[in-house]
């Protein structure tokens, strides 16, 4: 395909997002360049965008030919060499054929054939016309590589006729399951909706540094919040954390990771990021961590594991370890959530099933036994008429919220069942839940099961340390939104709004964030002071380390004494330099060049590092 080859599941998932408006730079007769927002029609014959005083559109049966590059006059009056290989161009005719002469549904109807039908070139390619008048052209640029070779690609197959009828019924399911479902359509069209954003997502990590989970490039224990300066510019969207290992989401679907090997499934221990090697065509929604073995959701509700297989948790029907992500062929498509624990997993399928596998002991699978479970098993207790909505595990328990309320599963000596007594039912050892009252609007946070350090975030009880029913947790802020909540082995993270990020529990590593270990327990919440108050878009915990994801325009001087390129400390006269693309921090001479970054609405060459010029300008 001209603009790009796609798969067909990439072709259908490609015209459900591209009916999301998306901005593009638009050149004109006249002025400069500006944004607008297209979209395809829900028949895919149209092509329309919006302008502050009209909305236009053209009909993709009356385009004459699709060009790449700026090879157009409207292009030549405000040529940009820079934006070369993200531009394309539509001719077509500037009038629409009658509507008698145009067929209703997508390929399918009589077409009346031109009888100036150009001939077919390099630079483009040519179809069956429809329409009258003078040629005029649609000049637009996209804002990075994939969203050309996207709408390339998709628009030179509905030109062309090449994209299969098959596919547009695909396409035209997905657009009606999308109606039905936002949170589809906002997965579809996620990029589209957040392409503007000014915002950058940096990580930030704390605690231990064994194995290098950290990722900070040593072994080193931190006690405040750090930047991950190898995750800086990459577009990080998820993370989940291991016991000593940690694995990083990206925008584009590709997974890196850092710490120990078996979680990672890389040869050896890394204190860096390094990225995990996928199966080609993959795209990777969603993550999760156990001790020692790491799960992968993709885009089409498959999933790869990989890493330690002792118990059968990455659920192949053997023991054997897996170094690289391998799809779990008996659930390949139809997937929606996962979570792992220490040595079991467990996935929830688009009919509300709910499947474990991995270590028995203790009632750990829910099955009714303590035998290991070695291929994901449905619990019957759940399904379309009791359907899973969340799953959660710790070290060995499990809890699933359902339709019908709330279940929990395994080892119970520390209570963390919460059902009212400390026997095994067939965080490490506590548990935690948020519940959101809808007519009040008011929230509050449950933690029950073991206290010994605090991790319930609970008062001190030296009679009966821990907790076996759900209790309530005294909130020392205001009126908040409570947005997640992570438990570690022996510490639990609260992400609330406006106050930010909270923690309790042992901080014998400084996964608290306190910046010290003075206090080795916290018995109530305590800030986490050092980290950002606001933009946290996700926060993790692994054994004895914390993380979380933010979202935010620049990185704080603080946080880079030298620069991220080179390394050299600044001075008074090697002066930071922010890059607009990533917001790292530079010296002059790493973030020299000059560029557009279209993707947050800056059209004019604006300093970026070197990294993003070569990202930028390829």
């Amino acid at each position: 395909m001209a603009g790009g080859r796609l798969t067909d599941n990439e072709l259908a998932q490609a015209l459900v997002a591209l009916q999301t408006p998306t901005p593009l730079l638009k050149f004109g007769t006249s002025g400069k360049p500006k944004f607008r927002k297209f979209s395809l029609s829900a028949d895919f014959r149209r092509l329309r965008w919006s302008s502050p005083n009209k909305e236009s559109e053209i009909a993709l049966d009356a385009v004459v030919s699709i060009k790449f590059g700026q090879r157009t006059e409207k292009f030549a009056r405000n040529r940009r060499a820079d934006l070369d290989h993200l531009s394309f161009s539509l001719l077509h005719y500037s009038r629409p054929a009658p509507p008698s002469t145009v067929g209703t549904t997508p390929h399918v109807g009589s077409v009346r054939r031109s009888s100036h039908s150009p001939s077919r070139s390099a630079a483009g390619s040519t179809s069956t016309l429809s329409g009258s008048g003078p040629i005029d052209t649609l000049d637009l640029v996209c804002k990075d590589e994939a969203e050309w070779r996207t709408w390339t690609a998709v628009l030179s197959g509905l030109h062309n006729r090449t994209i299969s009828e098959a596919v547009i019924e695909k396409a035209l399911e997905l657009t009606n399951a999308c109606k039905g479902a936002p949170e589809a359509a906002a997965f579809h069209a996620g990029r589209a909706l957040n392409a503007t954003s000014d915002d950058v997502s940096q990580v930030y990590t704390w605690g231990s540094g064994c194995w290098g989970a950290s990722a900070h490039g040593d072994l080193e224990m931190r006690t405040k919040p750090e930047i991950v300066k190898g995750a800086v510019g990459q577009g990080v969207t998820g993370l989940a954390c291991g016991w000593a290992h940690t694995v990083f989401l990206m925008e584009s679907g590709e997974v890196w990771a850092s710490g120990h090997r078996a979680g990672t499934g890389l040869p050896t221990d890394n204190n860096i990021l390094m990225q995990v090697p996928l199966p080609a065509k993959v795209e990777v929604v969603q993550l999760a961590c156990g001790s020692y073995h790491s799960l992968a959701r993709t885009a089409t509700g498959s999933v790869l594991s990989w890493g330690s297989n002792l118990r059968g948790q990455l659920g192949h029907g053997d023991t054997a370890d897996r170094e690289r992500p391998t799809p779990i062929d008996s659930v390949q498509g139809r997937i929606v959530n996962l979570a792992c624990g220490s040595n079991a997993s467990a996935l929830v399928d688009a009919a509300g099933a709910l499947l474990t596998f991995g270590q028995g002991d203790m009632g750990f699978t829910g099955h009714g036994h303590d035998r290991d479970v070695l291929v994901p098993t449905a619990l019957g207790e759940f399904g379309p008429q009791n359907p899973v909505l969340s799953v959660a595990a710790g070290d060995c328990h499990m809890v699933a919220v359902a339709a019908q309320g709330v279940f929990s599963w395994g080892w119970n000596m520390c209570g963390q069942l919460g059902q009212g007594h400390f026997a095994d039912v067939c965080g490490a050892a506590h548990s935690a839940i948020i519940l959101h009252h809808t007519v009040t609007d008011l929230y509050e946070l449950f933690t029950w099961g073991a206290n010994s350090t605090g991790q319930c975030a609970q008062r001190r009880n030296q009679t009966t340390p821990n907790l076996c029913t759900p209790t309530p947790v005294e909130l020392r802020f205001g009126p908040s939104k409570l947005l997640a909540v992570e438990c570690g082995a022996y510490h639990l993270a609260l992400l609330t709004y406006p106050h930010g990020l909270w923690h309790a529990g042992s901080n014998t590593y400084g996964q608290l964030g306190l910046d010290t270990t003075a206090h080795e327990a916290s018995y109530e919440l305590a800030p986490c002071k050092l980290s950002p108050k606001t933009g946290i878009a996700q926060v993790a915990c692994g054994a004895t380390h914390s993380c979380i994801l933010v979202n935010e325009s620049w990185v704080d001087d603080q946080h880079c004494p030298v620069c991220m390129a080179c390394k050299l400390e600044f001075t008074r006269f090697r002066r930071r330099h922010h890059c607009r693309a990533c917001g790292g921090i530079f010296c002059a001479a790493c973030s020299a060049n000059r560029s557009a970054i279209l993707r947050k609405g800056v059209t004019a060459p604006v300093r970026v590092c070197d990294a993003c010029f070569a990202k930028l300008s390829r």
